[in-house]
Parts: structure tokens; C-alpha cells; sequence
């Protein structure tokens, strides 16, 4: 329970992104890893470079689906990628109230690709 509470207390400083979404934030445990930060880090920062956010094409689900991969093996559970499946109109459109265009920093993103490449780091790792 005080371990909870700890990771509960990161995990909203973690998410100062996102204090403009109402509702309480989700602590999902999911495992331990060897791995550091710094290592995360360094194996996504190729992936995941500075002015390539697009709110559909590789937003903040993405790089989370991909660290858990990285460090884990295990995927982001479904429920939290919904809104890439969304065309950039109806609740997009609403969410960005009217202002949501791609980013032509993130349009050659592949999810697919890029897990393809953290699962060759991982075996190389031998995670």
C-alpha cells in the first residue's frame, strides 16, 4: 500500500502534461525491469526526436507504448490508444477545438517499424 501511494505521487507529477484532462490519473503496474532510465532514453531518443508530437500519428501513447516495450516486452493495453484510431475531424477536431493539423515531422512515423527496432535492441540486450 505505501509502495502504491509512492508510485501514485510520481505518477501525477510525471503527468503535469496532462492536468488539463479532467478525471483521476491511472496507475497501471506493470513490472519490473533492469534497465535505466538513462538506457530507455538513449534507445528512444532515436525514435522520438524533438518537433515530431502529432496529437494522431506519435503522441504521448506511442512513446509510452514503446518504453513499455522497451523495458518490459509488454505492449500499452488498448484502451489508452483509442484516440489514434480517430480521424483528425469529429472529437479530435473538438478536443483541438478546430486547430489540429498533421505534423510533417511525423508523418513517416510507424509504430510498427519502430517496435520492430526496440525488439532487435532488446534481443541484442538480451532482455
Amino acid at each position: 500500500q505505501q509502495l502504491r501511494s509512492i508510485l501514485k505521487k510520481q505518477a501525477d507529477l510525471l503527468l503535469e502534461s496532462h492536468k488539463k484532462v479532467q478525471g483521476p490519473s491511472i496507475l497501471l503496474p506493470m513490472g519490473g525491469t533492469r534497465l535505466s532510465g538513462p538506457e530507455m532514453a538513449k534507445v528512444l531518443m532515436r525514435h522520438f526526436q524533438q518537433d515530431t508530437y502529432d496529437l494522431l500519428l506519435k503522441n504521448c501513447n506511442h512513446f509510452s507504448d514503446c518504453a513499455l516495450f522497451f523495458l518490459l516486452g509488454r505492449r500499452l493495453p488498448a484502451e489508452f490508444c483509442q484516440a489514434e484510431q480517430m480521424a483528425p475531424g469529429g472529437l479530435v477536431g473538438t478536443l483541438s477545438l478546430g486547430t489540429y493539423s498533421q505534423n510533417p515531422n511525423a508523418l513517416h512515423f510507424s509504430l510498427a517499424s519502430t517496435l520492430e527496432s526496440l525488439a532487435a535492441e532488446r534481443k541484442r540486450r538480451k532482455c
